[in-house]
C-alpha cells in the first residue's frame, strides 16, 4: 500500500497529538478569510511564550507579522522563516526610554 499524502498528514497529526497539542479540523474554525493569521490565538500565544514583554512590544511583533515589507513571495518567506527560527525584534517605550527584545514564535525547549 503505497505512502500517500493523507498518510503523512495523519501521522503528522498522531505526532503533535502525542506531544500534547490539540487537534482542530480547519474548515470547522471560524476567521477572517482576509488573513491567513488566528490573530485570537496568536495573540494569546505571544504573551505566554513571552511573558516578560509588556503590551507594546507584544503588539509591535503583531503588527510585523501583519504587515511584511514589499518584496516578493520568496522574500516574505525569508522573513517569516527568520522569525520563527529567532524570533521578531521588538521595540517599545519603558519609563521614557525607548528598549528593544526579541519577541519569540515558538519555544523550542
Amino acid at each position: 500500500m503505497p505512502y500517500t499524502e493523507e498518510k503523512y498528514e495523519n501521522a503528522i497529526i498522531q505526532l503533535f497529538e502525542e506531544m500534547g497539542y490539540t487537534h482542530a479540523y480547519g474548515p470547522a474554525i471560524d476567521r477572517d478569510y482576509k488573513t491567513p493569521l488566528y490573530m485570537d490565538e496568536l495573540t494569546e500565544a505571544l504573551y505566554r511564550l513571552n511573558p516578560t514583554l509588556p503590551d507594546d512590544a507584544i503588539s509591535d511583533a503583531l503588527f510585523k507579522l501583519r504587515n511584511f515589507e514589499n518584496g516578493e513571495l520568496v522574500q516574505k518567506n525569508a522573513v517569516f522563516m527568520d522569525y520563527l527560527q529567532n524570533g521578531i525584534e521588538v521595540r517599545y517605550t519603558d519609563k521614557g526610554e525607548e528598549r528593544s527584545a526579541i519577541c519569540y514564535l515558538v519555544d523550542y525547549a
